[in-house]
């Protein structure tokens, strides 16, 4: 040994090469794994067709569930912002008795108290949907169009695209300009298919308003920027004026940074907290003593609606714990009719268990084979599934309330159908499995199963 070198403690090329005769072992294994599994299959077809109905259907709804909700919690068109803004919800007024009165909320409140606030990036408001309806008329049809009221800093928080024209500037809703903009789909009705439409004037019962954009259209289930009509919100007839905190108005609070939304709901909080009630226009109001709010994300609003009296923490948790319960259950009864079919297999390869042990398999090895087998079969169920998914999706987005909405089936839901289809299998082989590696070698080889 030559005199100040370490002496080695095993071979680096001796344990270079012990790791690629594991890989080569492991491939080859992995390979007759699937040569068997293949042989199986076709052996039954039967069992085979029944299975792969029962785990493609199975994981077919799951993903179409799981891409629906997916559209609605994470971030898309125009939404992209959501992991960074909150809604002003629950506002609420109390006497301290039992009695409240809750709504969203008014200009007044969003202006002169909310859009105070440090934090917030921008303070958006918008009218809640459907709660203005407008009548316009082209020849002889009838139009019926979702008028939204909206703030200039609306369009800084939500990433709509512009086919042309661009939204209304806060000199516009200022001077109370009767400007417009309008969705592809009310363009395309009002005017005539991808005819220009800036410049021009819309006519409706509730005024006439001169066209100074037009976005791609939103799907009905993004309720808070589904719209065909988006005009200045001082151009409504009424509810300028009002001095109280409760409206019909959604508020929207956008951080600069994703870890600023605490800090921004603890802000408002404290502005809640301090706020005085404004004074009663009308006898019934003048017992109002106490003023909440909260802010909430798209994922704790829907919960509290979901779980209405709840804390917003307790009904996220719950709707979560809701979720995976209901997967749970959806899976189980698939998953138990296909253990039953797997343990019927027990007669028809009890001899070929026998053989395999009498020429030295161990139980673990014939589990770990029973149980890749079972989920190869899972994993082409939910390839399966997952084509019978997209085409699901295709129709559910041609339906009125999720038309323009994006429900392919994205990264996070492919993942989640891969993790679904493995689990499935693991879960739905692990029982046979074990039972027919335990079999003892003689009754295995003459046909029984005790």
């Amino acid at each position: 040994m030559v005199p100040g070198s370490k002496k080695r403690l095993f071979n680096t090329k001796s344990f270079d090469q012990f790791i690629l005769t594991q890989f080569i072992i492991s491939s080859i294994m992995i390979r007759n794994y699937i040569k068997l599994t293949w042989k199986v299959l076709g052996r039954n077809k039967f069992f085979t067709f029944i299975s792969l109905f029962g785990i493609s259907l199975t994981i077919g709804i799951l993903l179409v569930v799981a891409s629906l909700f997916d559209n609605m919690v994470n971030p898309s068109y125009p939404e992209e912002n959501r992991a960074r803004s909150l809604h002003l919800m629950n506002l609420k007024l109390e006497d301290g008795q039992g009695a409240s009165w809750i709504d969203d909320a008014t200009p007044y409140f969003i202006n002169d108290f909310v859009s105070k606030l440090e934090t917030p990036e921008a303070v958006g408001m918008v009218s809640k949907p459907e709660k203005h309806i407008c009548l316009s008329f082209v020849g002889n049809n009838k139009l019926k169009l979702d008028l939204r009221y909206a703030n200039q800093a609306f369009w800084d928080i939500y990433t709509f695209d512009f086919i042309e024209g661009g939204p209304f500037q806060q000199s516009n809703v200022d001077n109370r300009d009767l400007v417009a903009v309008i969705s592809k789909k009310t363009r395309d009705e009002y005017f005539g298919v991808n005819q220009s439409a800036v410049g021009k004037m819309i006519n409706t019962d509730y005024d006439r308003f001169r066209v100074i954009g037009v976005v791609e259209d939103v799907a009905k289930s993004q309720t808070v920027t589904y719209g065909d009509l988006f005009v200045p919100y001082t151009t409504a007839k009424g509810g300028l004026d009002s001095k109280h905190f409760l409206g019909e108005y959604i508020g929207i609070l956008m951080a600069a940074r994703k870890r600023d939304v605490k800090k921004m709901e603890t802000e408002y909080q404290a502005l809640i907290d301090r706020l005085d009630i404004p004074a009663p226009t009308e006898s019934w109001q003048k017992n109002l003593k106490i003023f909440t709010s909260e802010t909430l994300t798209l994922m704790e609003s829907i919960a509290i609606n979901i779980f209405w009296g709840d804390q917003k923490e307790s009904a996220a948790r719950n709707l979560r714990l809701l979720i995976v319960i209901a997967i749970l259950l959806f899976l189980l009864l698939p998953a138990l009719n296909l253990v039953n079919l797997n343990a019927s297999r027990i007669f028809e390869r009890s001899s070929e268990v026998g053989v395999r042990k009498a020429f030295g398999a161990t139980p673990k090895t014939l589990m770990v084979q029973f149980i890749v087998e079972n989920i190869i079969l899972t994993l082409i169920g939910g390839l399966i599934g997952l084509l019978l998914a997209f085409c699901i999706l295709q129709v559910v987005e041609s339906a009125e309330f999720f038309q323009n909405a994006s429900l392919g089936i994205n990264y996070r839901v492919f993942v989640f159908g891969l993790l679904l289809s493995t689990f499935f299998g693991v879960m739905s082989g692990v029982l046979p499995a074990r039972r027919m590696s335990k079999l003892n070698i003689v009754n295995a080889l003459n046909g029984k199963i005790v």
